[in-house]
This record gives structure tokens, C-alpha cells and sequence, in this order.
């Protein structure tokens, strides 16, 4: 019985903070530039968005980089969401779409000149469209404890690390984020059948990886 009310009351916690999102939405979709109702979603999402943009950089100062810019495109396109799914689903599309766009932007550039100076403080200088501001330092503990929920401890973490940033996207994508082959197939503009290879070498070289760590860790093959 007590069992029973615990998970109630979590249930109506998540509910209130899925109604107070969908709230902050809907003002936004009024007006973009309220500034109370972007901290507000903002509050709410940061370390979920944050956690996605480490899954894809695994990189603790460009993951933080691209929470600010997700918020900034959620701000700017808010009124593209139509209500036809979850908000927090387009929120994810969206914010994965963001970190790969700059990740294809910069392998470009490599290619256009090896000669140009790097430009390392890319986001210096942005606003967002409204008068919220955007200050981010998320908690290493924070970041740790969701890797622990999310199946990730310190091994998995440094072998997804040391793969190719090809594979780990793929992977990630796949096994953790859960998107299909034709919707990364669609994120990372290739072709299905170069999603289905790089997600296979990525679980082969993570099984390759952890094989020392004991034969209890197995991959899940689609």
C-alpha cells in the first residue's frame, strides 16, 4: 500500500512538471520572446538536453555549448511545433539536429582549408530572441548520475569514448537515444544501409572493448 502511494505521488509529480512544460510551451508559441516562460522551460530541461548533447560529443564543455544553442533554435522555431507528438520528442529531434549540423559545418571547413584558424569561441556573443539569459554549469554529479540511469557507468562511458565520432553518433542514436535507421539515416544525411555498418562496427569494437570486463555485458543487435 505504501508502495502504491509513493508511485502516485511521483506520477502526479511528473504530470505537474509535464503540464507546467506544456504551459511555458504554449506561452512561448504566444510570444517567443517571453523572457519568464523561456527561463521557465529552460529551468525545467536543461540537464536533459544537456545529457543528449554529451551522448553525441562526449565532451562535458562543447555538450554545455550546445544546450545554450538548443535553446536558442527551440526559442527561435517554437511556433513549428504543431502538437502532433510529444514536445519532448521534437524538443530531442531538434536539439540532435543542432549538435550534428555543427559537427557537419566544422568537418566541411577542415575540408575547405586546413589552413583556417580555428575559430574557438564560436558562441561567443549570441543572445536569445527573448531577454531570458542563458547561464549553464551543470553539476558533475548530475551528469553521473544520469549515465548510471541510463546503463552508462565509467567503462562503457571511456569505450563509447574511444570510438570513431562516426560510430559513437550512430551508436548513440541507436542504442541509447532509441531513433531508427531511417530517422539517423536522415539526422546524419546518409544513406540507411551506412547507418545499419557504422552501428554494427560500433557494437563490435564496444564488445571487442569490454571483453575484459566480464562475459555479463552483452550489446543488444537489432
Amino acid at each position: 500500500m505504501q508502495a502504491g502511494t509513493k508511485q502516485r505521488k511521483i506520477l502526479k509529480i511528473v504530470d505537474q512538471r509535464t503540464d507546467a512544460i506544456h504551459a511555458a510551451v504554449m506561452q512561448l508559441q504566444q510570444d517567443n520572446s517571453n523572457g519568464e516562460a523561456q527561463a521557465a522551460l529552460y529551468k525545467m530541461l536543461r540537464y536533459q538536453v544537456y545529457c543528449w548533447c554529451f551522448s553525441i560529443t562526449n565532451h562535458e564543455e562543447d555538450a554545455k555549448d550546445y544546450t545554450q544553442d538548443a535553446f536558442i533554435h527551440l526559442f527561435n522555431k517554437i511556433t513549428q511545433f504543431r502538437w502532433e507528438s510529444k514536445f519532448i520528442t521534437w524538443f530531442h529531434r531538434l536539439t540532435i539536429n543542432v549538435v550534428l549540423m555543427d559537427k557537419r559545418k566544422k568537418w566541411h571547413s577542415k575540408r575547405e582549408s586546413l589552413d583556417a584558424p580555428l575559430n574557438t569561441d564560436r558562441r561567443s556573443g549570441r543572445e536569445s530572441k527573448g531577454g531570458a539569459e542563458l547561464t549553464f554549469d551543470p553539476p558533475r554529479e548530475d551528469m553521473a548520475l544520469r549515465l548510471v540511469e541510463s546503463g552508462l557507468g565509467d567503462r562503457l562511458k571511456t569505450a563509447i569514448g574511444n570510438l570513431s565520432a562516426t560510430e559513437r553518433t550512430a551508436f548513440v542514436l541507436a542504442d541509447i537515444e532509441k531513433c531508427s535507421c531511417q530517422e539517423i539515416s536522415e539526422m546524419l544525411n546518409t544513406s540507411v544501409p551506412a547507418v545499419k555498418s557504422r552501428i554494427l562496427r560500433a557494437r563490435r569494437h564496444l564488445q571487442e572493448s569490454l571483453r575484459d570486463y566480464g562475459k555479463s555485458f552483452h550489446l543488444v543487435h537489432a
